[in-house]
């Protein structure tokens, strides 16, 4: 094998120079300032790259706040309603079960809330207690509280509440329908009312 002779190799130069300059930080800048400048450089530079085309040769800058911000507002939102919307999803399975879309409005309605209230009006039996009936947070609940009293402490008369008691609840959505078809008369809601009247008892 003949030698490779130093003539036969081709001379390797040396870069030009020439319009390069050793980079320094001016002077009297520190290193985190001149670090924090090209920083700057940097991120204009990547802003521009996302800037998008339009037509006429402008350009506008996309904004893209909401694809940061929009994803944990749906999450917050989602979080807020989870519950409710949980159960609204329960009724649409349902809706193969045999429920009518009207029982299904009327039920998501009783669960969201706007339903909530006394239902009727307060009895008192003749022991001094008071029953009553209300839709709260969208379940419908009848109470009975005993009848107060007052005892005196050796100062003066001091009042108390009698013993408050849950009757009866409505908790499945098939007693909640029937709640409705029994009593419903008595709620403000011309919807509820409307179903109510199919399941009037006939004189």
């Amino acid at each position: 094998m003949g030698e490779i002779k130093t003539n036969d190799l081709q001379e390797v130069k040396r870069p030009i120079t020439e319009n390069y300059q050793t980079v320094k930080p001016e002077e009297g800048m520190t290193v985190h300032e001149a670090r924090k400048t090209w920083d700057s450089i940097f991120d204009n530079e990547y802003d521009d790259g996302r800037s998008k085309s339009l037509e006429g040769g402008k350009t506008e800058k996309i904004d893209d706040s909401h694809q940061e911000d929009g994803p944990r507002e749906d999450n917050k939102q989602r979080n807020d309603n989870g519950e409710t919307q949980e159960a609204k999803n329960d009724l649409m399975d349902q809706a193969e079960t045999g429920l009518t879309m009207e029982e299904i409005a009327l039920l998501e309605k009783m669960i969201s809330g706007k339903l909530d209230g006394l239902v009727g009006d307060v009895l008192y039996t003749s022991g001094g207690s008071s029953v009553w009936t209300e839709i709260k947070d969208g379940n419908p609940v009848r109470y009975k509280q005993g009848p107060g009293g007052k005892y005196y402490d050796g100062k003066e008369n001091v009042r108390y509440e009698g013993v408050k008691h849950i009757q009866e609840k409505w908790e499945t959505n098939e007693e909640k329908l029937v709640f409705l078809q029994k009593y419903g008369w008595l709620i403000e809601d011309d919807d509820v009312k409307r179903y109510s009247e199919k399941f009037k008892p006939e004189k």
